[in-house]
């Protein structure tokens, strides 16, 4: 089996999408949702996880396999539910996360991956770790995310957080930010949406961010129809969002940042010569997810993706 080179760490978990017919299963998760567009997309891929011995869990386990992502690091709990969260949308297409079923957030098995489980071959040949800052909310995820990073550190492999700051599912949100800004000692590429970067940093201004991390090599900050401020190698500057009519905005973020990665991964030197390009490539792919329910079900192919940049 060939080693992957994108490896995501984090949840994979079920978005139950409140429609007038009743709560429709979709499958989500932030960095299942990059890993998924990127294994579609022709990249090497394998996700770090955890689920349950359930019907939930064998539906997730089989999409990857569907994706042709790595299942190496997909843990199963012998006792732990897989992952359902309840998500509501407005007319715009906006959603808005709700609660677990009536359960506890720490009770899933996501919150329980253990770094002892995690196979060292994915880290041979790795290019690059995708992660989120939800793991940290949970001592078993945390200390197993922590394993992923000093391995990814160790073989030359890049990291790229996305903040995907979610209160929900924090037992304690007070404690988030203590938790997090030590993990951007290991970050080179960061990405938050604009109210993450003012919660976490007091600011939207990329350039102000990267500034006070000098060694980030880009900060991207998604302001949904607002579009995209971004500081990449020394540039900065603004790609608005492309006008398209939304239907389910969840997972955009996750296709905009899989869109950034496989830009980079593809052609690094053209990246970083002319980052608008590669925004508007990525804010196309994010755009198109909006057009169609779900998160991964919505993702598109890139001949849409390069056709829609030529319409």
């Amino acid at each position: 089996m060939m080693s992957p080179s994108v490896l995501g760490f984090g949840e994979l978990l079920v978005d139950l999408i409140e429609t007038p017919v009743g709560w429709v299963p979709q499958p989500g998760g932030a960095p299942a949702n990059v890993i998924c567009a990127l294994a579609s997309w022709g990249h090497t891929t394998a996700l770090v996880t955890a689920l349950g011995a359930d019907v939930s869990g064998e539906m997730l386990s089989a999409l990857l396999q569907r994706r042709g992502v790595d299942l190496r690091g997909v843990q199963q709990h012998p006792s732990a539910p897989t992952r359902r969260v309840e998500v509501q949308r407005d007319a715009g297409g906006d959603r808005r996360f709700g609660g677990f079923e009536g359960r506890d957030t720490r009770e899933f098995a996501d919150a329980h991956i253990q770094a002892a489980a995690i196979p060292e071959a994915l880290f041979e040949g790795l290019r690059l770790l995708v992660c989120g800052t939800i793991p940290l909310a949970y001592p078993e995820s945390a200390a197993a995310l922590a394993h992923c990073l000093e391995r990814a550190t160790a073989v030359g492999a890049e990291v790229l957080l996305d903040v995907n700051w979610r209160p929900m599912f924090w037992p304690e949100p007070a404690e988030a930010p203590e938790r997090i800004v030590p993990l951007l000692a290991r970050v080179q590429w960061l990405k938050l949406a604009r109210e993450e970067a003012e919660w976490l940093f007091a600011t939207a201004d990329s350039q102000a961010i990267a500034r006070d991390y000098p060694h980030l090599q880009g900060v991207l900050i998604t302001d949904g129809a607002k579009g995209c401020r971004w500081w990449l190698a020394g540039f900065s500057g603004e790609t608005p969002a492309f006008r398209v009519r939304a239907i389910d905005t969840t997972g955009a973020g996750d296709s905009f940042v899989a869109g950034f990665i496989h830009r980079l991964l593809t052609d690094r030197a053209a990246t970083l010569a002319d980052p608008a390009a590669a925004i508007r490539w990525a804010s196309a792919a994010g755009a198109l997810t909006t057009r169609k329910e779900g998160a991964i079900a919505a993702q598109p192919t890139l001949d849409r993706i390069a056709a829609f940049l030529e319409e």
